[in-house]
């Protein structure tokens, strides 16, 4: 997916979070935006998305030079990040079979998916019942293994421990070819996949 954004702004009442912001964004491009806590990375984030709509500015979404609709955005995403959540009272596979109603999963079956997140012993628990690494593993499961053309990752590497760290980026690294994705993080770790970036602090 190829991404345009022509200056492109947003605020929340009187401030300001972004403010004539130019970019583009290639397809099969790997894009890291930085920035310090606050400083626009989730709500750039939420507008690739489709999400949320700039309040001043154009984006344009385009596949094979194509334009997509706004409203249609979602179809081609996945998106991980903090401050989405899991819905509590589903199983790990309810919430696959979910996922894989409205995407094209990488994985063949459930039982493929749940052995490539390494959460089989969990597979009968309630997601409410996870620790925040086991929800964030589900969460970045379901979205790099969606067959998506743009992968949308803020703060990938929330609540993940060293060993799950190095699972998300093999799995990552398996994954990343031929999609368009950014990674949005003040943690230079999280970035290293990246060969483009952008620090958000520029557009203020």
């Amino acid at each position: 997916m190829h991404l345009e954004l022509n200056r492109i702004s947003k605020r929340y009442g009187y401030q300001w979070i972004l403010r004539d912001l130019d970019l583009e964004i290639s397809s099969g491009s790997i894009l890291g935006v930085n920035g310090l806590n606050g400083s626009g990375k989730s709500t750039l984030i939420k507008i690739l998305s489709g999400f949320l709509s700039p309040s001043d500015g154009k984006i344009i979404h385009s596949i094979d030079n194509k334009k997509i609709n706004i409203a249609d955005v979602y179809k081609s995403v996945s998106w991980v990040a903090p401050y989405l959540s899991l819905t509590d009272n589903y199983t790990i596979e309810e919430m696959y079979n979910i996922q894989a109603k409205f995407k094209r999963m990488k994985t063949e079956s459930f039982l493929e998916f749940i052995d490539v997140i390494d959460l089989a012993e969990h597979q009968l628990k309630y997601i409410k019942d996870f620790s925040s690494g086991m929800q964030q593993r589900l969460q970045l499961g379901l979205a790099i293994l969606s067959d998506t053309p743009l992968l949308l990752l803020d703060e990938p590497t929330s609540y993940l421990d060293s060993n799950a760290i190095s699972w998300y980026h093999t799995l990552l690294q398996k994954h990343i070819n031929g999609r368009t994705v950014v990674i949005a993080s003040n943690d230079s770790g999280d970035l290293e996949e990246c060969n483009e970036s952008v620090d958000v602090l520029n557009f203020k």
